[in-house]
């Protein structure tokens, strides 16, 4: 457990830099099951993308699943669904609760590789992509909608395009999940290069070896952090259940 203590202070150690440095109010985490994953959203992910993919993807999304989608949706909402839904979209989660970074992390970790937590500075992030001090909503900045920014040809030559390599953006729509997990996003115009190597200045890595998973996992229960919290529905209640009876691990 020490090992793990000068694992967290190293993370409030560059979270009261950040607040020292750039008066920060809020500082997004990602926690990732292997510590050399790339900060890219799963349409960036996607080896030698297949033209025109992101097209098929969000209307055979709406095709398909039309009568499963809200009454009231737009295109902002899709594709947080399909993010939600586990589609490939543009958008990487993040989250503003360290011990649920930390939750993620070890939930898709290997035994014998270590694990990461990601820091963002969401206020650098932005001002330096797009001289924006605050982060962002993309329905009251980006009115025109995804398809307009992203899928629509005619806009993308006549209009200015998503003016963003990448930006820091507040959950949009909330849903019980989303709410439970505190969570936050980016949102990739350029999916051709990682957030880290875009804007290393605003992110921090931080490692987490194999020898300190059990310790993390006593701390998460210790507060009560578990896959019914996060998953504040019936398949996470399944799940929760199944590893306190059986003690294994569900996927």
């Amino acid at each position: 457990m020490k090992k793990l203590l000068e694992k967290f202070e190293e993370v409030f150690n560059h979270i009261r830099k950040l607040k020292k440095i750039n008066d920060v109010e809020d500082v997004f985490f990602r926690g990732q099951g292997e510590y050399d994953w790339k900060l890219m959203p799963g349409l960036g992910r996607i080896d030698k993308i297949p033209e025109e993919i992101e097209n098929r993807l969000y209307f055979d999304f709406i095709t398909y699943g039309g009568h499963l989608l809200p009454a009231y949706r737009n295109t902002w909402d899709v594709i947080f669904l399909m993010q939600h839904h586990g589609m490939p979209t543009r958008l990487l989660d993040w989250t503003e609760n360290f011990s649920v970074a930390l939750y993620f992390a070890l939930k898709d970790s290997k035994p014998n590789k270590s694990a990461a937590i990601w820091l963002l500075d969401p206020y650098s992030l932005n001002i330096a992509s797009c001289g924006l001090d605050e982060i962002d909503y993309l329905e009251s900045s980006y009115p025109q909608g995804y398809v307009k920014y992203f899928l629509d040809k005619d806009f993308k030559k006549h209009q200015a395009k998503f003016p963003k390599t990448v930006v820091a953006i507040q959950a949009n729509p909330p849903n019980a999940r989303i709410a439970a997990q505190k969570g936050a996003f980016t949102i990739h115009n350029n999916l051709e290069k990682p957030l880290e190597e875009l804007y290393p200045e605003c992110v921090k890595k931080i490692v987490i070896e194999p020898e300190l998973f059990k310790a993390a996992k006593k701390f998460l229960s210790l507060s009560g952090i578990s896959e019914f919290t996060l998953f504040p529905d019936l398949d996470g209640l399944a799940r929760h259940i199944k590893n306190l009876e059986l003690k294994i691990k569900i996927p």
